[in-house]
């Protein structure tokens, strides 16, 4: 079957449908209803979730061996709580830190364990065989010699240092440990317990794992109990995973809605403004809000989270809505002022563009779905509910549409709405149209001129995954962050996993010697881009035990030799003390060493985590296993994914709308040169994000090819009415200024709606949002001064016309362009 045969197919079907719910629209509504029911319902159900750990499927081999992880050795995503004092061993300050250290332990939820000085592990022994293990705190000292001696011990124990206190002595961090699992009802009270102020929930939970909801009831918690203990000589600070995390999703489930209103109240006034008629305001506002609806209720269904990516799902319906509607809407009311009835101008819109507008939405599922291999979890939930969501804006275009425009009362004004603002707009853009395509070979040499230094610019664009950026400069979770990566030399952990394979493999002192010589070689490694501020690992426990097994000698903080191992641990074992639980596991057959580091941009990790692996490996790797894993490995991870991402999804959209555009044309050379107008606002994007300073992050990293698909819509009007007139015979200028004065109306109130629309993003107080609206904003008017100027140059230049001869074109040789939009 020709492809003119599949398009005059489709045309029938589109307008068969069509037809059907116009007359019988009651019929059509409780169809539609009972489809968009199910999905509808579940909204209730929708959860938001912006966690580093929701990027990745279940799955995921990185994910599988996290939450292996984190089932042995508990959350890695600590909340740390820097309190700052000038003297932070006096009495008083270390009452109020116990009396802190409680009020946490009882009134914020999910905590697993917590650690302050209140309880840090003190090991006590002599040569003579006794030994113990007791809290840092577990008498207060009572006079000023006893206090002195406490600060001596806590500033020189290597344990401590940038983990719970400063090297000058003036904060204090407390480690909380969320949960790792759920909550669940628990029927004996006894089944939860306090011991030794280490917070236990494991007894009574279930087997899956703490959902970011709970995190974010544990965030809140605890930064209101923060303020009510925060005075000058108490300063307190509260970062960590969880809590950046749960802050920017709060963040963004505040700002993203609230500015989408604002551009949907934008846009309501715009089209009201522009065409004049109510229905162009009601008909895309219902068509965006029924798709809202449904697709965020087809997540919520499927059990899929937002995530700060799918969040620009808002923009992709919105555009789309718009999009889908104005020109059926245009042709309609234009059939409508020309006499016919509503259902004889309704057959002629769904006639004119019923191809146009399936192809204008399929190619922009073919942008969307591109995302759809990508490894990581919101991008692929992106591209299949963004082709969710643009097929039910088809679909609706067919069905809801003529439903609503059989319910309205409509009148044909015979063109009474036409000002003479209308027709000079009409008379400019033929003829900007027409001088573009007269004088083709010099549009060329523009574009290019504008457009390659552009492209320069575009290649200095850097990738940079620092979610902590895109809070305000002033924002507390970015300020508290960085004041405690400054003070403590870190706030991110990259958990380093050493399996032997065998039970008391750990137990081996030429293993345990080379996994301390591998911390200190990580210690040593070079401070930029990313220093680490402390390691810790089973073997550090050993010393402080064969220390403490020689009076505290700092020259015996050391690892027991070989015969002294077995009987250090079942010392430790039998003090009562849980801690060895943080570093090894029952059977001393793995391991975990932990890195500390400073919160910075993804990308920097990766380079950080070969040069460990690496020492890993030569270190230790001919006699243990070793993986590593953690918040700072995902987010390494993160970074390199988003990257694959974005190349893999841009060559695939490209690829499959360049041949529907092919298709739709009717021809190689037409589809790929229509394709260059909807290249080059990508283009425009970054290099508008080389001058501006805006790196490539998971939002950014989206517009290229959200931007491919949505804005080859008008282009794919303009083209194909263009080529549909040729057909007919029409010589190539007359078929260019009808096409213009067809298209191109309707082509920039769409242009300047969104744009304007989209320019609210930019109130935001977060800059990825901010960002993502300047970007949007500029390729919509780059895409509407291409589809205006480079547009009919490239029609000329595929009628091989060197020059094009124009004759004197009125607006009203245009059928129809007269008419309001």
């Amino acid at each position: 079957m020709s492809v003119k045969k599949v398009m005059a197919w489709v045309e029938r079907q589109a307008t068969a449908v069509s037809n059907f719910c116009f007359s019988r629209p009651l019929v059509s509504s409780l169809l539609l209803l009972a489809i968009l029911a199910v999905p509808i319902a579940s909204l209730s159900k929708i959860t938001v979730d912006g966690s580093i750990e929701g990027f990745f499927k279940p799955d995921d081999p990185e994910m599988v061996l996290y939450n292996n992880f984190k089932r042995q050795f508990g959350q890695d995503g600590e909340i740390i709580v820097n309190v700052h004092s000038e003297n932070v061993f006096t009495p008083e300050f270390l009452t109020k830190l116990i009396r802190f250290h409680k009020d946490i332990v009882g009134k914020v939820p999910h905590v697993e364990d917590i650690t302050s000085l209140y309880n840090a592990r003190r090991v006590h022994g002599n040569a003579d065989g006794e030994f113990s293990v007791n809290d840092l705190l577990y008498t207060m000292p009572k006079d000023a010699a006893a206090m002195a001696e406490l600060r001596r011990y806590v500033l020189t124990h290597p344990v401590y240092k940038n983990l719970l206190v400063s090297e000058d002595g003036k904060h204090t961090n407390i480690s909380i440990k969320p949960s790792r699992y759920q909550p669940r009802p628990v029927t004996d009270p006894e089944s939860q317990f306090v011991a030794g102020d280490q917070f236990t929930q494991s007894l009574g939970s279930s087997h899956e794992f703490l959902k970011p909801q709970a995190l974010m009831e544990m965030s809140k918690a605890l930064v209101a109990l923060a303020r009510q203990y925060d005075t000058p000589d108490f300063r307190i600070h509260v970062s960590g995973s969880p809590v950046v995390s749960t802050t920017i999703v709060g963040q963004m489930a505040a700002d993203m809605p609230q500015y989408t209103r604002l551009s949907l109240l934008a846009i309501a006034v715009l089209l009201l403004v522009f065409t004049r008629r109510f229905t162009f305001l009601v008909v895309p506002g219902l068509i965006v809000v029924v798709t809202l609806l449904a697709t965020f209720g087809a997540m919520a269904a499927a059990g899929v989270s937002i995530k700060p990516p799918t969040q620009v799902l808002l923009s992709v319906i919105i555009v789309s809505g718009i999009c889908s509607t104005m020109h059926l809407l245009t042709t309609f009311f234009n059939s409508l002022d020309e006499g016919k009835s509503k259902h004889e101008a309704l057959h002629h819109a769904i006639s004119d563009c019923s191809v146009a507008i399936i192809f204008t939405n399929l190619t922009t599922v073919a942008g969307m779905i591109s995302f759809g291999s990508s490894r990581l979890a919101p991008i692929a939930e992106l591209g299949v509910f963004g082709s969710l969501s643009v097929l039910i804006i088809m679909v609706l275009s067919f069905t809801l549409v003529p439903v609503i425009l059989r319910l309205f009362r409509l009148r044909s004004h015979g063109g009474n709405l036409t000002t003479g603002l209308d027709r000079w707009i009409d008379t400019q853009l033929m003829t900007l149209g027409l001088f573009s395509a007269r004088h083709a070979k010099a549009v060329m040499i523009l574009t290019a001129a504008l457009f390659i230094p552009l492209f320069i610019l575009a290649t200095q664009v850097k990738f940079a995954h620092n979610a902590l950026t895109w809070l305000p400069a002033d924002h507390p979770a970015r300020v508290d962050t960085q004041y405690i990566d400054a003070a403590m030399k870190g706030t991110v952990n990259l958990e380093m996993l050493i399996d032997t394979g065998k039970e008391n493999g750990l137990k081996n002192v030429e293993l345990l010697k080379r996994i301390d010589q591998t911390a200190s070689d990580i210690l040593a490694l070079p401070a930029q881009p990313v220093a680490v501020g402390k390691t810790l690992a089973i073997t550090d426990l050993l010393k402080e035990i064969n220390s403490a097994l020689h009076d505290g000698t700092k020259q015996e903080y050391r690892l027991p030799s070989a015969d002294g191992i077995g009987g250090a641990l079942f010392l430790f074992e039998s003090s009562g003390s849980d801690d060895m639980s943080d570093f090894t596991d029952p059977d001393y057959s793995k391991a975990r060493l932990t890195v500390r580091v400073s919160w910075m941009d993804a990308a920097y990790y990766t380079s950080l985590m070969e040069s460990i692996k690496k020492i890993a490996d030569e270190r230790i790797g001919d006699m243990a296993k070793v993986e590593l894993t953690g918040i700072m490995a995902l987010l390494s991870r993160t970074s390199v994914e988003m990257l694959n991402s974005m190349r893999d999804s841009y060559i695939g959209s490209f690829v499959m709308i360049a041949l529907m555009m092919m298709v739709v044309l009717g021809g190689i050379k037409l589809g790929l040169l229509s394709m260059i107008p909807n290249q080059l606002p990508v283009v425009a994007a970054m290099g508008v994000m080389a001058l501006l300073s805006i790196p490539m992050d998971t939002f950014t990293i989206l517009i290229g090819s959200i931007a491919l698909g949505l804005y080859v819509d008008d282009t794919v009007h303009l083209f194909a009415t263009f080529r549909q007139l040729r057909e007919r015979n029409i010589s190539f200028e007359d078929a260019l200024a009808r096409t213009i004065g067809l298209t191109g109306r309707p082509i920039v109130i769409t242009a300047l709606v969104i744009a304007l629309g989209f320019l609210f993003y930019c109130m935001s107080s977060m800059n990825n949002i901010r960002n993502f609206g300047i970007l949007m904003a500029t390729t919509t008017m780059v895409a509407l001064f291409l589809d205006l100027v480079l547009s009919p140059a490239l029609l000329a230049i595929s009628e091989k016309r060197k020059n094009v001869v124009v004759t004197d074109v009125a607006p009203g040789a245009a059928p129809a362009t007269s008419r309001a939009s």
